[in-house]
């Protein structure tokens, strides 16, 4: 019991946990589920709520808040000997899943309160749990003969540690790579705060001049400012040859052979359960169901935005050859050209523009959308156990000045911390046994630039990075459900959830909210008018061209998932696949030696597998929610109330679809989605 993940709390105790706690910690946490999910199925008497689903909701709240801050760690401190530990825990995490999955006595337990007159009796949240919880079963292969659950569980064992493979392959090869620079002139145009990073890297290495790191804020930074087309293609060809063979650097973390074993168990684990393909199994649990509407969703949107794509590119092209004599683009060069076309049509330099973005404001302004929507106050609470200094901690309270909840917030770019930006939960709202009501906490990660003389000035990109992970944030925090499995973000389908944080995206661009989240963070000055102006305007820039790449991504992840035939999982499959899809979709140059499936851990170490459509499905619903909003007052607290208690105080208890006709009164219509971004319909 001196073992700081077992000592469960309201908030983890971070600065106790050390890498030897892990392990042990999920053992001792294993053998009491068992113990109780044992209990709990041996009872005579008729199965309940009360005996039933609570006590293993209860289990299930107690396990969770032992691994959230373990999964919580290896993301955000990912050193090789917690990784070593982690990926021992996951293992056991990944046997007890399916061991509770493949019970046959739990199983048959939710089956007899679901045939039963209590089933009737409760209340919409409940059933919703029962039958996800009933689905869940089956799709762990609860019905299968004894050996198939056997070989079913090895694949599930395989596949964690395959992910969590391919995960650290990309981590360590970022982390391998660096480029030292001597002469100032290679880094022309580079913003000053990446180019003072880099000094600080040399000075660190005991060497002269500069050294510039593979990570996501130099990519992007030296692709779109960096007047030295060599230094960009060196960064460029690294970073798209990350975690693969295609650079000699790279080659020991090569997540290609990881990616077709991934493939391969995905497939096997479908066979055994009764499907064609991995994307039938996948798909049972979303809003889109079929293969065949996914990929109907795919192909309608590429033909409403393919002509109006080509009309972007070719824009582009005409512009950097008559501006600066650049008549032949090469995919390191986009980016560069299109930023300068950007600065000549909206006069505004984004990384000038952080100066009116700092972090305080941005917060300042994020919170007060928040409360006047939604009636919350959000206030720092200091003094914290955080798992870095310069975590910062916020508790949410409502009108009435009752504590619903806190996040953590985790904003910058460190050592051994996972690219990208995301929203996890420690805990969620439920209703214990004793009458005690959980309350939620989460945690808000993201990778900006460390702070430069104690400022944090964020980019525009940034401030809509926060924006969209905040509106995860608000669904599992303003949640009214009391159930657990279904309260929050917990029981959502995956291509709805990411609606409530797209919503949120649309604040960082309207002229009546750019006002509350910028000032000049030295002198205090408004953002001009004409910025904002221009900064709404443009939203619609090259808004074809992301979308297009999006739809690539799209059908390259459910094309992969639809094979079904496990001879077609050859060595090359995937590289194959993502050519053919590229040539279908993408009208921006590519190189042959581009390896992005290598590093898209949405689908293969993350939730989105068959499933990353759904940032282009919920968007559609998303923007068609917005036109609401944007008709009657993007702040206005009568939509923030309806939109709050008919949809995103939900969870995951009713059908996204049937929430969006409450709150919509008919269906989704594409058109908001094409609007928005500036795109004609095509009939």
């Amino acid at each position: 019991m001196n073992n700081p993940l077992l000592l469960i709390s309201d908030l983890p105790k971070f600065s106790l946990i050390q890498t030897k706690h892990v392990l042990p910690a999920v053992q001792v946490a294993l053998d009491e589920c068992r113990k109780e999910v044992s209990k709990i199925i041996n009872k005579k008497s008729q199965f309940s709520w009360e005996n039933l689903c609570q006590p293993f909701l209860e289990l299930e709240n107690y396990l969770n808040k032992v691994w959230s801050p373990i999964s919580h760690l290896y993301s955000t401190n990912n050193t090789v000997s917690f990784r070593n530990e982690y990926k021992k825990s996951l293992i056991l995490i990944s046997e007890y899943g399916t061991w509770v999955g493949q019970n046959q006595k739990l199983y048959k337990a939710f089956i007899n309160l679901k045939n039963s007159k209590k089933y009737i009796e409760l209340n919409t949240e409940k059933k919703k749990y029962i039958d996800n919880t009933i689905l869940d079963f089956k799709l762990s292969g609860v019905h299968l003969p004894e050996l198939k659950q056997k070989k079913f569980s090895k694949i599930v064992i395989k596949l964690a540690s395959m992910s969590l493979l391919y995960n650290n392959n990309i981590l360590d090869s970022m982390q391998n790579w660096s480029k030292h620079i001597t002469n100032k002139n290679d880094l022309s145009g580079i913003p000053k705060e990446i180019v003072l990073k880099a000094k600080k890297n040399a000075q660190k290495s005991n060497k002269i001049g500069w050294i510039l790191k593979l990570n996501n804020i130099n990519y992007i930074s030296i692709l779109t400012y960096c007047d030295n087309e060599n230094l960009r293609k060196e960064m460029y060809y690294a970073y798209h040859t990350r975690a693969s063979n295609q650079n000699n650097q790279f080659k020991q973390w090569d997540n290609e052979p990881i990616m077709t074993k991934i493939l391969a168990l995905r497939y096997q684990l479908s066979q055994i359960l009764g499907f064609k393909n991995y994307a039938e199994l996948s798909l049972i649990k979303k809003t889109i169901q079929s293969p065949k509407k996914v990929l109907e969703f795919i192909y309608n949107m590429n033909h409403q935005v393919r002509s109006s794509g080509i009309s972007e590119i070719d824009e582009l092209c005409k512009f950097s050859s008559k501006n600066y004599q650049k008549h032949n683009l090469k995919p390191w060069d986009i980016a560069y050209y299109s930023e300068k076309q950007k600065q000549h049509i909206f006069n505004i330099n984004e990384e000038k523009l952080r100066i009116f973005f700092p972090e305080s404001q941005v917060l300042y302004g994020l919170f007060k959308i928040a409360k006047s929507l939604y009636k919350i106050n959000i206030v720092e609470k200091k003094n914290i156990d955080v798992w870095d200094k310069s975590v910062r901690f916020f508790e949410v309270f409502n009108e009435k000045n009752q504590l619903i909840g806190g996040f953590y917030l985790d904003l910058y770019n460190r050592k051994n911390k996972k690219e990208g930006a995301w929203m996890d939960f420690y805990s969620s709202r439920m209703r214990l046994s004793n009458g005690n009501l959980e309350k939620p906490v989460t945690y808000i990660i993201c990778n900006f630039s460390s702070p430069s003389n104690h400022q944090s000035l964020l980019l525009h990109k940034e401030v809509i990075t926060l924006f969209h992970e905040f509106g995860h944030n608000l669904q599992h925090l303003l949640t009214d459900v009391e159930t657990l499995g279904v309260s929050g973000v917990n029981g959502i389908p995956w291509d709805a959830i990411e609606i409530a944080s797209q919503l949120m995206e649309n604040y960082c661009w309207h002229p009546e909210s750019i006002k509350l989240i910028s000032k000049h963070y030295l002198t205090g000055e408004k953002l001009p008018e004409i910025i904002i102006n221009n900064l709404s305007k443009m939203r619609y820039y090259q808004s074809s061209l992301f979308i297009l790449r999006q739809l690539e991504f799209s059908l390259f992840d459910l094309n992969i998932h639809l094979l079904s035939n496990f001879k077609e999982y050859k060595k090359d499959i995937v590289i194959k696949i993502f050519e053919k899809v590229k040539s279908e979709i993408s009208i921006t140059p590519r190189s042959k030696w581009e390896r992005f499936p290598n590093t898209f851990s949405h689908i293969f170490s993350g939730g989105y597998a068959s499933g990353y459509y759904s940032y282009l499905w919920a968007n559609t619903l998303a923007l068609d929610i917005w036109s609401t909003f944007n008709k009657n007052g993007i702040l206005n607290s009568k939509i923030g109330k309806k939109f709050l208690n008919l949809f995103l105080s939900k969870g995951g208890s009713e059908d996204p679809l049937v929430l969006f006709f409450k709150f919509k009164k008919r269906n989704p219509q594409i058109n908001y989605f094409l609007k928005y971004h500036g795109i004609q319909k095509i009939n």
